[in-house]
């Protein structure tokens, strides 16, 4: 059989799935304790359902736990706010909010079967100071003190004399 060219794929998200002992309790557990959503349960009685942090979305299954070698990391807007919320409901935090070396301010809970989760934000100073030069830009006479981009009206070009 000849070979197939790999194809060009977008794939837009991927959606983990933690099988859990307990489906109900698990689900409990994210939405009370962690802030997450219920986005669907599936099954009489459940075993599947979608829980959401935003607009990420994991999948929960019925099943044996088993947390080991994974775990999942949710970029938030506001690590720190989320952080008061998850020690406020008594998550267990397993690895304390700081900021890392990778640019990233998190933190790491364990949930009630031991899934590794953490919680960050970008925090944009990874890396070495930036030098700023600072340069003398010249104006045009007024714009400085309230020219022509000031005034209400249309804008009057400027013609150097």
């Amino acid at each position: 059989m000849a070979a197939v060219a790999t194809p060009q794929i977008d794939c837009e998200q991927a959606t983990p799935e933690l099988e859990v002992d307990d489906l109900l309790a698990a689900a409990d557990f994210y939405t009370k304790k962690l802030g997450f959503t219920m986005g669907f349960t599936w099954g009489d009685p459940p075993t599947f359902a979608g829980v959401n942090l935003g607009g990420t979305r994991i999948f929960l299954s019925q099943g044996t736990s088993n947390p080991k070698g994974c775990s999942i990391f949710f970029v938030v807007g506001n690590a720190d706010e989320l952080y008061r919320f998850h020690s406020s409901n008594g998550v267990k935090i397993v690895e304390p909010l700081g900021d890392r070396p990778y640019g990233f301010r998190d933190y790491a809970i364990r949930d009630l079967y031991g899934h590794r989760l953490i919680f960050g934000h970008n925090i944009y100073n990874a890396g070495p100071p930036l030098q700023i030069e600072r340069v003398n830009v010249p104006v045009a006479p007024g714009e400085a003190s309230g020219g022509p981009a000031s005034r209400s009206g249309p804008a009057q070009a400027y013609e150097p004399e």
